[in-house]
């Protein structure tokens, strides 16, 4: 898989089924939105609950389909912040990912 350097992407704004494959997601992109899905392009598309999403594009030798499951909690951070606090960088060493993160998102539910 070839990364273009400095990619034009587009976000789609309405979530699309998400048993939709590259085909289908193309077919989407030529029929909707009325351009090349092959053009180098970076596509992304949400699912119904934005708690995954697709991205499609032309790589230069074939179309690509990435897929991501977002998380609301965050993973892995508690050790980059300890990390960020032996060096000074921030002031209070964190306990849990829930010291430094909104506390509207404490009580969400995450995939």
């Amino acid at each position: 898989m070839i990364l273009p350097t400095n990619p034009r992407v587009l976000i789609a704004t309405k979530p699309v089924d998400f048993r939709k494959g590259m085909d289908g997601l193309a077919a989407l992109v030529a029929a909707e939105l009325k351009l090349e899905p092959f053009s180098g392009i970076v596509y992304v598309f949400r699912s119904k609950r934005a708690d995954r999403v697709k991205l499609l594009f032309w790589d230069g030798t074939g179309v690509c389909l990435v897929t991501k499951r977002l998380r609301l909690e965050p993973s892995a951070t508690v050790p980059a912040a300890e990390f960020l606090h032996s060096i000074g960088r921030i002031k209070n060493k964190p306990e849990s990912w829930k010291d430094y993160f909104f506390s509207f998102s404490h009580g969400l539910k995450g995939s």
